[in-house]
């Protein structure tokens, strides 16, 4: 029984990491911590970061990096907010200075 309930605490964690991706997307332009983010799935930082990393193969920082990098690659190529190449380059200089803590 005891690898039964290891295989239902894991799904429940790999539930609530699911819900943390629905935030990231929501919540892309802002600034997001370590903290918050494992708040959402409600698990410790430490763990969440690890389960995040396993699950992902790639680790939480380098995923929203990645996330952020293709939204402002669909902005340039759609051009719909106007945006010019160096507003778009600033706003995520900037954002990638603060998501580091």
């Amino acid at each position: 029984n005891y690898r039964n309930e290891n295989l239902v605490e894991k799904k429940s964690c790999i539930y609530s990491i699911l819900s943390v991706y629905d935030y990231i997307d929501a919540h892309l332009c802002e600034e997001l911590t370590l903290k918050e983010l494992s708040n959402v799935a409600m698990l410790s930082p430490n763990y969440f970061s690890h389960l995040f990393k396993q699950l992902n193969d790639i680790s939480l920082w380098d995923y929203i990096n990645a996330k952020r990098i293709e939204k402002a690659a669909k902005l340039i190529i759609s051009n719909s907010d106007n945006y010019t190449m160096l507003e778009i380059a600033t706003e995520f200089i900037q954002i990638k200075g603060e998501s580091t803590s």
